[in-house]
């Protein structure tokens, strides 16, 4: 019996990857965007994996992690002191566009302003209290700080409120972001609402009577809770003005088969958020242990939610820390799926061992799908042209990096004598705004200013000057926005004009992402995930793989002249094939493919390209 359930999981699994649209999605922490390289790294796997949205950490323990001028007029601080220089969101939204993965700004902490462990301030509660002491929830007794050492914002003072929503409309309004995904739009428990200020405005709604000491008491309860329904209808409406097309969600906990545990517990009436329109969806936080117990509270759920297609479960693979075996988890999916319900989120990557990877890409999502509500190909991979590429114009001397610190391994630099530059020239796909990006080299002895231009569709050129010594423009950087007609065009040219004497200018590679916050009407069906196919190539070319050295996996790129019989193998150092990764017949253009070296052990490996008469080998490392 066991045996027949299994087949019938997996053909119901295999059935589902046909449908067009599924929401297939999770949550990134503060704990994977340490660098761009790993924000890189996490966003390869999501794509690989066929992820479609990204939640990103971007208020967390009371601190943004953009440069936040909301933020600084109450503080004067930019952003969290740990990432001093950076904009953590704007890398992260590179990255996930770079490969078509959608981004929600996930604010993680609602109304935590502080924690005792993490930069308290002045007050040891946080820095926005040390400018606003009077700002702090409290319980009876004058009792602030909750179990967890989080200092929460008083939810009924306008101020906070007005605060909170600042920043969630700035990010709204700054970045082309495709969701603001609200947390923590709650209280701490059921015994907050105490503090002076939430007692002053009870007392003069209430003919002066003083707030029950019941913590339970029905209308107090209420009362408190419409103050949080009111935020989140203020919060969604104020973010459709900006954009009606980001998505505004919420992620509130859940975990009962018989009562509305999250209203009872933290005020957080959420049925009411999904029924009056104030989300787009709920990520409901179901992070239970096995498919019996998800089973009781989704049933409960679907007797009280509606409409029910505004709700998708979340899901831990560890929660607790106990991993849950992949069959249970596939049986938590297929329950989510046979309910009509569109897909789950998943908490969170940094518990995503390989084996978790391996069984989403290959089991449960073995294709990609389109996130539920979006037209098809709403977010689609970038265009991407390398230094090296034929479609580079390249004017005087320029050397090849010794170290391997660019985009696919090792980059162009030239000095300040003479005139030289390189142009980049790609394939525009559709006629609408781009954002420009330029990836920096991590390298000594670079210029301060080094003097990249962008091109719109009537030839202006704009100047944006990047400081190439500075670390943390190692990786993407943003040049601008342009609009672009379709068709073959210059981008971006780089030069060594006006550069520091005994200093170097960096060209890596250039990449172009759909801007959608600019251009939400385009329409882009039909195309592949992966990079856009540049336009008919006169030669043939094999990429370094990148990255490299990798462990476990690596891409390949390569472009195809003509028509005919390709195979791309690998091998080891004594000529034995160790996998064949393309044995096909394609048609002229450009190609990427993945190869996964978790069964090999550590060491040297090369990759040849073979079609028609062309041959080429490159050396690649294994590093474990």
């Amino acid at each position: 019996m066991k045996k027949i359930s299994t087949i019938i999981l997996f053909s119901l699994i295999v059935a589902f990857s046909s449908k067009a649209q599924e929401l297939r999605s999770a949550w990134l922490s503060r704990n994977e965007l340490t660098s761009k390289a790993q924000i890189a790294q996490v966003m390869d796997s999501l794509a690989n994996n066929h992820f479609n949205v990204a939640y990103v950490d971007c208020w967390t323990r009371g601190y943004p992690l953009w440069q936040s001028e909301a933020f600084q007029k109450e503080t004067g601080m930019l952003i969290d002191p740990t990432y001093n220089g950076r904009d953590v969101l704007q890398e992260a939204i590179a990255e996930a566009h770079r490969r078509g993965i959608e981004v929600e700004a996930w604010f993680e902490y609602g109304f935590v302003g502080g924690y005792t462990g993490w930069y308290p301030g002045a007050s040891g509660k946080g820095k926005i209290f040390d400018v606003h002491p009077d700002w702090v929830a409290s319980k009876q007794g004058g009792i602030e700080k909750d179990n967890s050492n989080f200092f929460w914002m008083t939810q009924t003072r306008p101020e906070v409120q007005a605060f909170l929503l600042s920043l969630i409309t700035e990010v709204a309004r700054k970045y082309d972001i495709d969701g603001i995904d609200l947390d923590r739009i709650r209280y701490a428990g059921n015994g907050y609402g105490y503090d002076a200020y939430t007692d002053s405005v009870y007392r003069f709604q209430h003919n002066g009577a003083a707030p029950p000491t019941n913590t339970a008491d029905s209308s107090w309860m209420r009362w408190r809770a419409d103050i949080l329904n009111r935020f989140m209808r203020a919060a969604y409406d104020s973010v459709k003005a900006i954009n009606p097309r980001i998505y505004v969600t919420n992620a509130p906990g859940f975990y009962s088969s018989s009562t509305y545990d999250s209203y009872n517990t933290n005020l957080q009436d959420w049925w009411e958020w999904v029924r009056d329109g104030s989300v787009d969806m709920v990520q409901v936080q179901m992070y239970v242990s096995d498919n019996t117990t998800f089973d009781a509270y989704l049933s409960y759920l679907m007797q009280h939610v509606n409409p029910k297609e505004k709700m998708y479960p979340a899901l831990a693979v560890a929660p607790n820390g106990n991993q849950i075996p992949t069959s249970e988890l596939t049986k938590m999916v297929v329950n989510t799926r046979n309910r009509g319900l569109k897909g789950n989120a998943w908490w969170y990557v940094g518990d995503f061992t390989a084996a978790y990877w391996s069984f989403f890409g290959n089991q449960l999502y073995p294709a990609m799908a389109d996130v539920p509500g979006r037209p098809a190909g709403w977010r689609i991979p970038a265009v991407i042209v390398n230094e090296t590429d034929t479609s580079v114009v390249k004017t005087g001397q320029w050397t090849t990096s010794t170290y391997a610190y660019g985009y696919q391994s090792k980059y162009l630099f030239t000095d300040s004598t003479g005139t030289k530059s390189l142009e980049y020239w790609m394939t525009v796909p559709f006629s609408a705004w781009y954002e420009v990006y330029a990836f920096q080299p991590n390298a000594s002895l670079a210029t301060s200013h080094a003097p990249f231009e962008y091109f719109d569709s009537t030839g202006t050129a704009t100047l944006a000057a990047i400081d190439q010594s500075k670390i943390t423009n190692a990786g993407w950087v943003k040049l601008g926005d342009a609009f672009l007609s379709q068709g073959y065009r210059k981008v971006v040219r780089i030069t060594n004009n006006g550069i520091e004497k005994q200093r170097s200018v960096n060209a890596d590679a250039v990449m172009i992402v759909l801007n959608r916050k600019l251009s939400p009407n385009v329409i882009t069906t039909g195309v592949p995930h992966g990079n856009f196919k540049q336009p008919q190539p006169e030669n043939f070319r094999l990429g370094q793989n990148y990255p490299n050295p990798f462990n476990p996996t690596t891409h390949f790129r390569f472009t195809i002249a003509d028509f005919g019989l390709v195979t791309l193998k690998v091998y080891d150092v004594l000529g034995r094939k160790i996998a064949t990764l393309v044995n096909e017949r394609k048609s002229p253009g450009t190609y990427e493919a993945i190869f996964d070296g978790s069964k090999l052990t550590s060491g040297i490996y090369f990759y040849q390209l073979r079609s028609g008469n062309f041959i080429s080998t490159r050396r690649m490392v294994l590093l474990k």
